[in-house]
């Protein structure tokens, strides 16, 4: 027994009861570890082991637990076990044969905000074993990501990630890929993500109020380098394809939730709100978005992203820079006028306002497209300028050739004053 009393040992087998106030089980785990390879463990096949832990504080794949009491029983290689902390509550199962495999089910886990400084992710990730991983209450930091059910398993240096599903009531991530360990040293994942309340769902991600209803699915292949936990910006690739409705864009804080301001115009209202008032700086409502997006090396680009809303059109396409937070964007307006400027005239002459609602419908909005503006939107995300390119007297007018947004200063906050 370490730190209490002796209590009366077993009739046959290991019994340790260790209580501290700190406790490092990433170090013991190597130590048992090193003493297993080298035929030292202590312990052999058969001899029956039960360990009763209890510390203000353990360290645990390099991440600190509080207020931690963990029970574990069996014979090597075999283990099973239960853990109770504030960040963590369940159960677990350990088969040590081959290269291992945990299977765990439990109510609730988040990940500790504290860090050990001594831990190496990167090592530690190396020896994962297969997974078989199913946490009802899945948190980390201010994101609330519901249910979530991982199998994966070690294929000769490449971790393969076989399903990953996250479930909650307003969405839900499904997907698989693989993390090449040695050499690339790259993660890979195909996803899905549908949700029924992007607002609600976006209020559970850490981004309150961003949002209102709508419905979307996003799809995508995604690749970056080093491990699955840790997005790499600078060296991200892929493909993603989005398709939303129904929703409303509500005015963001600023430095909230940057890309989806960028999508959403949030961040355009001092030039835009000359041209269409407060269409876009109190909240755009949108019917329909559809677009999809390539990246490479983190710089992201798209040929149409259309947003389509009561109020307006908006087609954007170009370039933004995910790991620096730069854009260049041509981004095209339509205001939706046709059917408000016919009633207009019928107030003044029906029979005029009867013709002109007749040739809105017949000629495809016309006084839409007489009515479009195109902009050139450049610099920070949290600081875009916007200049004023041309009037288009149609949709598909041609666009100036967008310069790479991160060798582009933007353009003055004088033309986004015009």
């Amino acid at each position: 027994m370490i730190g209490r009393p002796i209590a009366q040992l077993p009739e046959r087998g290991i019994s340790i009861g260790i209580s501290g106030k700190n406790v490092d089980l990433d170090y013991w785990q190597r130590i048992l570890r090193s003493g297993a390879r080298d035929g030292a463990s202590g312990a052999g096949p058969g001899v029956p082991v039960s360990v009763d832990l209890k510390a203000e504080e353990a360290v645990l794949l390099g991440r600190f637990y509080t207020d931690v009491s963990v029970g574990v029983t069996g014979t090597s290689p075999q283990w099973r076990g239960t853990v109770q902390s504030r960040e963590a509550v369940g159960g677990f199962q350990w088969d040590g044969a081959g290269a291992g495999k945990l299977t765990a089910r439990f109510k609730k886990w988040r990940r500790p905000d504290k860090a050990s400084s001594d831990a190496e992710p990167g090592e530690i990730l190396k020896e994962l074993p297969a997974l078989d991983i199913v946490v009802d209450d899945f948190t980390v930091g201010a994101r609330r990501f519901g249910r979530l059910d991982v199998q994966a398993h070690n294929e000769g240096g490449i971790w393969r990630l076989d399903r990953i599903e996250l479930l909650n009531p307003y969405g839900s991530l499904s997907g698989n890929g693989q993390w090449q360990i040695s050499n690339a040293n790259r993660t890979q994942l195909d996803f899905t993500l549908d949700s029924s309340d992007v607002g609600k769902l976006l209020d559970r991600l850490g981004y309150g109020g961003a949002v209102r209803g709508g419905s979307a699915t996003l799809k995508g292949k995604i690749g970056w380098n080093g491990p699955p936990t840790e997005l790499d910006y600078a060296t991200l690739s892929g493909e993603m394809k989005l398709d939303a409705s129904k929703g409303q864009f509500v005015k963001l804080d600023p430095g909230a939730g940057k890309l989806l301001g960028l999508i959403s115009l949030q961040g355009l209202p001092r030039r835009f709100s000359l041209d269409f008032g407060d269409v876009f700086s109190e909240g755009f409502g949108f019917d329909a978005i559809h677009g999809k997006m390539t990246v490479k090396s983190g710089l992201m680009h798209t040929d149409r992203l259309q947003i389509e809303g009561p109020a307006a059109r908006v087609v954007m396409r170009g370039d933004a820079d995910l790991k620096h937070e730069t854009q260049n964007l041509n981004v095209t307006v339509q205001p939706e006028l046709g059917g408000s400027a016919a009633l207009g005239i019928a107030v003044v002459n029906p029979l005029a306002g009867v013709a002109t609602l007749l040739a809105h419908k017949l000629l495809q909005n016309p006084l839409n497209k007489v009515f479009s503006f195109e902009y050139l939107v450049t610099g920070k995300w949290d600081d875009p300028k916007v200049e004023k390119i041309s009037r288009s007297a149609t949709p598909g007018s041609a666009s100036p050739e967008l310069p790479n947004p991160s060798n582009s200063t933007g353009a003055s906050n004088e033309s986004a004053q015009q």
